[in-house]
């Protein structure tokens, strides 16, 4: 039993020792965690300075130069040297803008001959504005071509090396091989000029060829532009080696953005072909219309006139001119202008109508109209509206004996009424009238109507007819009178007139 306890015992005293830890092993094990974070922290320190090292002696290179972002295709455009059969030259250059920001025109382009280098045609360098028509920009898409001058084409076979320079930059530099070979006719540029024509303006369109030109033919077809005669028709060349075919004036008919087609044919039967963008613009008209005299009167004779203002800069443009009168909706009178006439624009003319218009005996309102058609620019209305005044005069005065000496009416010693009319219209006819004199006492208000006629019946225009009382007139003394003619012609109005008598004796 002793023994037994003894041997239990022992056995718990091992556990308890094997379970305490041991106290060397702890203190290494804390000294070796220690090191693992400083080494750490070390390695880090030295991953830096190590990359600031770097980085400092990186950035002590120099900087590479800003490279040009301008991307352009050069070609050669050859053809037949006609001074020296057999031969082949350079006669034109074509750059085209392909990529990048534009260029002034003020830049140079710079040709270096590596055969020829002393050339006349390598002397000098050209401005970029000369290749594009004059243009300020090299934008792009737009194909610079420059046509060497006759006598001065690049002899072939030959290096030529181009240099496009903007400012203090070289924006471009190519070495172009050159070969003598036979390149189909190429149109490298097409412009107007005007660049813009107005409707019926002449106008020629221009059209660089390049290539094998030996024997060539260019036509132009304008089929699609309204007016000009469908089909090709033939270009010539200038002395500068241009082609071009002029439109005569008239010929365009409407405003638009149209089409031309440019085809080139050489001896071999080689063909070329481009277009031509047209824009024709529009011309506008405006018209006025007035009448030859002012203000309109009854009875009267007026010529109509057209004033017509026109904006195209065509020369002998035909136009029509038309004019009509209406009260209302009722044409009253229809003329014409004169027959086959033109205008030059831009500018101011004037028309008159060919036959006249006699302003009737109404008091009616008259609207005077005048219509222009120019040939392919379009119609313009003008019109005017007037009330004709009325064209009669009248004249009243007392005839005869005075009133102070009246005794009675049947006297012959008393005064007549008389007046005298003037229609100071136009024409021939004949026209009724009424007449009716009124006396009037101002002391007591009463009114009678002497009896009054007119001689002749009826008024012809630019005649007078006078009036008269039939009976002398005996008025009371001592009072005031008012005395009024009235006469109202047919068709044309009424007039009146009023005097003061002052019976005074």
């Amino acid at each position: 039993m002793r023994h037994a306890r003894s041997h239990h015992r022992r056995g718990s005293l091992r556990c308890r020792a094997d379970a305490l830890p041991n106290r060397r092993t702890t203190r290494f094990r804390r000294r070796r965690a220690v090191s693992d974070v400083v080494a750490t922290i070390i390695l880090l320190a030295l991953t830096v300075v190590l990359f600031a090292a770097i980085f400092a002696f990186v950035n002590t290179f120099p900087a590479p130069p800003p490279q040009n972002s301008n991307q352009f295709q050069a070609t050669l455009l050859y053809q037949a040297n006609a001074s020296n059969p057999g031969t082949t030259v350079v006669g034109a250059i074509s750059i085209l803008h392909l990529a990048g920001p534009s260029v002034s025109g003020t830049g140079l382009v710079y040709l270096k001959s590596a055969t020829h280098p002393a050339g006349p045609e390598f002397a000098n360098p050209i401005s970029i504005s000369s290749g594009l028509n004059g243009s300020a920009t090299w934008n792009l898409g737009q194909n610079w071509y420059y046509p060497f001058p006759s006598g001065e084409w690049p002899i072939l076979p030959d290096n030529i090396t181009i240099y496009i320079v903007a400012g203090s930059s070289l924006v471009f530099s190519v070495i172009l091989p050159g070969q003598s070979i036979s390149t189909p006719p190429t149109v490298v540029q097409t412009w107007v000029a005007p660049s813009t024509p107005g409707v019926g303006v002449s106008f020629t369109v221009y059209a660089a060829i390049a290539g094998s030109v030996s024997g060539l033919t260019v036509t132009l077809d304008l089929s699609t532009v309204p007016g000009v005669p469908t089909g090709p028709h033939a270009m010539a060349q200038n002395a500068a080696g241009q082609w071009y075919l002029t439109i005569p004036a008239g010929e365009t008919t409407k405003n638009g953005t149209y089409v031309g087609f440019v085809r080139a044919v050489n001896t071999l039967g080689q063909i070329g072909s481009g277009t031509v963008s047209l824009v024709i613009a529009a011309s506008t008209i405006s018209v006025a219309v007035s009448l030859s005299t002012t203000p309109a009167v009854q009875g009267t004779i007026e010529t109509l006139v057209a004033t017509l203002t026109y904006s195209g800069v065509g020369a002998a443009t035909a136009l029509t001119v038309a004019f009509w009168a209406a009260t209302g909706s009722t044409r009253v009178y229809t003329g014409v202008g004169p027959s086959a006439q033109t205008i030059t624009g831009s500018g101011t003319a004037t028309y008159q109508s060919t036959t006249t218009w006699m302003v009737p005996y109404t008091t009616s309102s008259y609207t005077v109209t005048t219509s222009v058609n120019v040939t392919g620019v379009g119609n313009a209305l003008g019109s005017i509206s007037f009330t004709p005044t009325i064209p009669l005069t009248l004249r009243v005065w007392l005839q005869g004996t005075a009133a102070s000496t009246c005794t009675n009416s049947s006297s012959g010693t008393c005064p007549y009424v008389e007046a005298d009319l003037w229609d100071n219209g136009t024409g021939t006819s004949a026209i009724a009238y009424t007449v009716t004199c009124y006396i009037n006492n101002t002391a007591t208000g009463k009114a009678f109507s002497p009896a009054i006629t007119g001689s002749p019946a009826s008024i012809t225009p630019g005649t007078v007819v006078l009036f008269k009382t039939t009976n002398e007139w005996q008025p009371t003394k001592t009072t005031t009178y008012l005395i009024t003619v009235v006469v109202t012609v047919t068709g044309v109005g009424s007039v009146a007139k009023t005097i003061v008598f002052n019976d005074t004796t």
